[in-house]
């Protein structure tokens, strides 16, 4: 047992507390680390409560998934926006366990981003809200309940980070609380700690391990850290504006390619491409790690709020009306940017041989930036003085 971190020191139960009975068998859910998924209620305590049972077979003892998930979701499932984990049991013998969680009665974001893809609009209330949310999940993950440590602070005290290195769409779960729709980080099949890497007696496999979706995995894969977790959360802000259902990357350049310029479309504020393009920089040691994404979340939420459309339907996903963007997500006539669209080849979108919006670093959705037609390079000068376009081309950062 990894004794490093307090709140991971825990028995496992060789049978689970309450009895359950099964409502529903749900399969796997498209998940590659469980043997089954079903809808459970305990008829004895909670009556007509929902639950969700994920069991483990064989192949999850082997690599040891069933021992890693319970213990981590015993570290982190107290928090508001990771789904509670209820009971659990290990049958090591016969090799096989099984968690119970709470139920989201909304299901995952990723039937959502079908929905947006075949012409639904999420209202931009819900979609920083969740945003918020997801990323105060994933602070506490990383940094624990005092996120305002400093980094020294946090690795001296007896918490274990978590890296959940496989977020997407159908691994956000959304729920109707206090009378809004919330969203929740969950299935930490494929989650590491730092207790268990500094374990690992193979340090380069242990941060190597593949845990990624196609068209999430972040530019530094094989490898991760906790960027690597902002970088599959902002992308997955990005399908849920703009519908893509396969975003393109390295390990699927077949994909629907998506505008490192504009990730959040022109659907929605500048500012919240802003913030998105804060989780896309290509380079790791440039992107934000997950606090100081917060705190610009909060910081633009707060200062554009009042901008943005009311949220009419608040217990209903999708608006029902047009919408209508805020006045900040609208270009002056001098500069249009554009039209939102899927470009076939990587060199037909807007911004390519431009960097990605950054500290400092200009880019489409910079009001430095220019037009389409006089977009300022790097060092802030008019392309036209520079003798390559935009700047002498590198690494294309589009994905």
């Amino acid at each position: 047992m990894v004794e490093h971190c307090k709140k991971l020191a825990i028995e496992y139960q060789t049978k689970p507390k309450q009895e359950w009975s099964l409502i529903k068998r749900l399969g796997t859910m498209n998940g590659g680390l469980n043997t089954g998924i079903s809808k459970v209620e305990c008829k004895e305590k909670q009556p007509g409560m929902v639950f969700i049972e994920k069991r483990f077979g064989p192949r999850e003892f082997r690599q040891n998934i069933p021992h890693r998930e319970i213990q981590m979701l015993h570290q982190i499932s107290d928090h508001a926006n990771i789904p509670r984990m209820v009971d659990h049991f290990i049958d090591a013998p016969n090799r096989t366990a099984a968690v119970y969680l709470e139920y989201c009665d909304l299901g995952s974001l990723e039937n959502v981003v079908m929905q947006v893809a075949h012409g639904k609009h999420v209202n931009e209330h819900k979609v920083w809200n969740w945003f918020i949310q997801l990323t105060e999940a994933l602070v506490y993950c990383h940094r624990g309940p005092k996120s305002e440590l400093t980094d020294d602070e946090i690795t001296q005290s007896d918490w274990s980070r978590v890296f959940h290195r496989d977020i997407k769409p159908a691994n956000i779960l959304l729920t109707t609380e206090n009378g809004q729709i919330v969203a929740k980080l969950a299935d930490f099949g494929c989650a590491i700690s730092e207790d268990y890497i500094a374990l690992d007696s193979r340090k380069i496999d242990a941060i190597r391990q593949s845990a990624w979706t196609d068209g999430y995995d972040a530019p530094e894969h094989p490898f991760f850290s906790g960027t690597s977790d902002v970088w599959q959360l902002g992308i997955s802000m990005v399908c849920l504006c703009t519908g893509n259902l396969h975003p393109r990357s390295r390990h699927n350049p077949k994909g629907q390619p998506w505008d490192i310029g504009l990730p959040a479309g022109s659907k929605y504020s500048l500012e919240l491409s802003s913030c998105l393009n804060a989780c896309l920089v290509t380079d790791r040691n440039r992107r934000f790690t997950v606090y100081p994404v917060l705190q610009l979340l909060e910081k633009q939420y707060k200062a554009l709020s009042a901008q943005v459309p009311a949220d009419a339907m608040p217990l209903e996903i999708f608006d029902r009306n047009m919408f209508q963007a805020p006045r900040s997500a609208r270009f002056p006539m001098n500069q249009q940017q554009m039209p939102y669209q899927d470009y076939p080849l990587p060199n037909q979108q807007p911004g390519f041989y431009q960097y990605p919006v950054g500290p400092g670093r200009p880019g489409l959705a910079s009001p430095r930036a220019g037009n389409m037609e006089n977009p300022v390079n790097d060092h802030g000068y008019p392309n036209a003085q520079m003798p390559f376009p935009g700047g002498r081309p590198r690494r294309r950062d589009f994905m």
